[in-house]
Protein backbone atom coordinates (compact mmCIF):
# COMPACT_ATOMS: atom_id res chain seq x y z
CA UNK A 1 0.00 0.00 0.00
CA UNK A 2 1.54 3.23 -0.99
CA UNK A 3 1.53 6.24 1.15
CA UNK A 4 1.06 9.54 -0.46
CA UNK A 5 4.24 12.10 0.84
CA UNK A 6 3.56 15.36 1.97
CA UNK A 7 5.91 18.54 2.06
CA UNK A 8 7.23 19.33 5.70
CA UNK A 9 7.21 22.99 4.34
CA UNK A 10 4.12 23.58 2.49
CA UNK A 11 2.03 20.47 4.03
CA UNK A 12 0.64 20.22 0.22
CA UNK A 13 0.70 16.05 -1.16
CA UNK A 14 -0.68 17.10 -4.43
CA UNK A 15 2.79 18.19 -5.79
CA UNK A 16 5.94 16.78 -7.53
CA UNK A 17 8.94 15.39 -5.73
CA UNK A 18 12.33 15.14 -7.41
CA UNK A 19 14.63 11.90 -6.98
CA UNK A 20 17.02 11.85 -4.28
CA UNK A 21 18.55 8.02 -4.17
CA UNK A 22 20.04 8.57 -0.84
CA UNK A 23 16.32 7.92 0.77
CA UNK A 24 14.52 5.68 2.10
CA UNK A 25 11.26 6.06 -0.44
CA UNK A 26 13.61 7.71 -3.47
CA UNK A 27 12.22 11.15 -3.83
CA UNK A 28 13.38 14.50 -1.95
CA UNK A 29 12.08 15.46 1.42
CA UNK A 30 10.84 18.61 -0.04
CA UNK A 31 8.58 19.52 -3.16
CA UNK A 32 9.98 20.74 -5.85
CA UNK A 33 8.55 24.25 -5.54
CA UNK A 34 9.66 24.45 -1.76
CA UNK A 35 13.18 23.28 -2.91
CA UNK A 36 12.91 26.30 -5.93
CA UNK A 37 12.45 28.99 -3.72
CA UNK A 38 14.88 27.54 -0.77
CA UNK A 39 17.79 28.07 -3.17
CA UNK A 40 16.03 31.30 -4.57
CA UNK A 41 16.70 32.67 -0.76
CA UNK A 42 19.97 31.62 -0.62
CA UNK A 43 21.11 32.96 -3.92
CA UNK A 44 19.59 36.22 -2.53
CA UNK A 45 21.19 35.95 1.08
CA UNK A 46 24.53 35.48 -1.04
CA UNK A 47 23.88 38.18 -3.53
CA UNK A 48 23.32 40.79 0.29
CA UNK A 49 25.97 39.21 1.87
CA UNK A 50 29.00 39.95 -0.75
CA UNK A 51 27.08 43.82 -1.22
CA UNK A 52 27.64 44.24 2.58
CA UNK A 53 31.27 42.76 2.88
CA UNK A 54 32.42 44.94 -0.05
CA UNK A 55 33.05 47.74 1.80
CA UNK A 56 35.49 46.04 3.94
CA UNK A 57 38.02 46.72 0.38
CA UNK A 58 37.60 50.36 0.85
CA UNK A 59 39.44 52.95 2.88
CA UNK A 60 38.11 54.60 6.22
CA UNK A 61 35.44 57.66 4.71
CA UNK A 62 36.79 61.12 5.12
CA UNK A 63 34.67 63.57 6.86
CA UNK A 64 33.74 64.61 3.50
CA UNK A 65 33.49 62.54 0.10
CA UNK A 66 33.04 59.12 -0.45
CA UNK A 67 35.54 56.55 0.58
CA UNK A 68 38.09 55.99 -2.25
CA UNK A 69 39.36 51.89 -2.67
CA UNK A 70 42.11 50.87 -1.67
CA UNK A 71 44.66 49.54 -4.84
CA UNK A 72 45.96 45.92 -3.24
CA UNK A 73 49.37 46.71 -3.90
CA UNK A 74 49.30 49.33 -0.74
CA UNK A 75 47.54 46.78 1.41
CA UNK A 76 50.75 44.27 0.59
CA UNK A 77 52.71 47.29 1.36
CA UNK A 78 50.88 47.67 4.10
CA UNK A 79 50.73 44.03 5.60
CA UNK A 80 54.93 44.07 4.84
CA UNK A 81 55.34 47.47 6.78
CA UNK A 82 53.13 45.37 9.20
CA UNK A 83 56.09 42.48 9.90
CA UNK A 84 53.83 39.75 6.97
CA UNK A 85 57.34 38.22 5.74
CA UNK A 86 56.34 35.46 3.45
CA UNK A 87 53.52 35.15 1.11
CA UNK A 88 51.42 33.23 3.30
CA UNK A 89 52.01 35.62 6.12
CA UNK A 90 50.74 38.32 3.65
CA UNK A 91 47.92 36.48 1.89
CA UNK A 92 46.72 35.66 5.73
CA UNK A 93 47.06 39.64 6.70
CA UNK A 94 45.38 40.86 2.74
CA UNK A 95 42.98 37.47 2.29
CA UNK A 96 43.86 38.24 -1.63
CA UNK A 97 44.56 35.38 -3.47
CA UNK A 98 47.97 33.97 -4.35
CA UNK A 99 48.00 35.04 -8.40
CA UNK A 100 47.17 39.13 -6.97
CA UNK A 101 49.79 38.48 -4.37
CA UNK A 102 52.22 38.03 -6.55
CA UNK A 103 51.38 40.74 -8.93
CA UNK A 104 51.74 42.95 -6.02
CA UNK A 105 55.03 41.69 -4.94
CA UNK A 106 56.25 42.06 -8.74
CA UNK A 107 55.10 45.77 -8.74
CA UNK A 108 56.99 46.48 -5.33
CA UNK A 109 59.85 44.66 -6.07
CA UNK A 110 60.57 45.19 -9.79
CA UNK A 111 58.81 48.40 -10.70
CA UNK A 112 59.02 50.26 -7.53
CA UNK A 113 61.78 48.85 -5.51
CA UNK A 114 60.17 49.91 -2.52
CA UNK A 115 60.48 45.83 -1.39
CA UNK A 116 63.53 43.86 -1.47
CA UNK A 117 63.45 39.59 -0.71
CA UNK A 118 65.73 37.23 0.63
CA UNK A 119 66.02 33.97 0.71
CA UNK A 120 65.56 32.16 4.81
CA UNK A 121 64.95 28.62 5.44
CA UNK A 122 63.58 27.81 2.47
CA UNK A 123 61.24 30.77 2.10
CA UNK A 124 61.33 34.22 0.18
CA UNK A 125 60.81 36.69 3.20
CA UNK A 126 59.87 40.43 2.08
CA UNK A 127 61.73 43.84 3.59
CA UNK A 128 60.71 47.37 3.32
CA UNK A 129 63.62 49.13 1.76
CA UNK A 130 64.91 51.67 3.99
CA UNK A 131 65.55 54.60 1.55
CA UNK A 132 62.73 54.00 -0.22
CA UNK A 133 62.78 52.93 -4.39
CA UNK A 134 66.57 51.69 -5.32
CA UNK A 135 67.92 53.55 -8.50
CA UNK A 136 67.60 50.81 -11.10
CA UNK A 137 71.24 51.81 -12.67
CA UNK A 138 73.27 50.59 -8.98
CA UNK A 139 70.67 48.09 -8.64
CA UNK A 140 72.99 44.66 -7.97
CA UNK A 141 76.16 45.94 -8.44
CA UNK A 142 75.95 46.24 -11.89
CA UNK A 143 76.53 49.83 -14.02
CA UNK A 144 74.38 49.96 -16.98
CA UNK A 145 74.83 52.80 -19.69
CA UNK A 146 72.10 55.45 -20.30
CA UNK A 147 69.52 54.02 -22.87
CA UNK A 148 69.76 55.23 -26.64
CA UNK A 149 66.35 56.47 -28.18
CA UNK A 150 67.40 54.56 -31.47
CA UNK A 151 68.66 51.05 -28.69
CA UNK A 152 66.56 48.31 -28.20
CA UNK A 153 65.67 47.72 -25.02
CA UNK A 154 67.77 44.63 -24.93
CA UNK A 155 70.64 45.22 -25.85
CA UNK A 156 71.77 46.37 -22.52
CA UNK A 157 71.14 43.04 -20.89
CA UNK A 158 74.72 41.75 -21.63
CA UNK A 159 75.53 44.22 -18.40
CA UNK A 160 73.66 42.58 -16.30
CA UNK A 161 74.69 38.86 -17.86
CA UNK A 162 77.77 37.33 -16.54
CA UNK A 163 80.64 35.94 -18.98
CA UNK A 164 81.94 37.71 -21.79
CA UNK A 165 81.56 41.07 -22.65
CA UNK A 166 80.76 42.77 -26.63
CA UNK A 167 83.34 44.69 -27.57
CA UNK A 168 81.82 47.80 -28.41
CA UNK A 169 82.44 49.62 -32.01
Amino acid sequence: METQKHCPICGRADVEFGVCRSRSDGRNLYCKGCIRDKVTEGRKRKREWKAARGPRLLAPSLPFGPPELVVPVDRVREAIQRGARTQKQIRTATRFGVDLIGECLAELLLWRREVSSELKDGHRHYFMNNAGAVPLRSSAGYSLPDRKPDVASFSVASGLMPGERRKAG
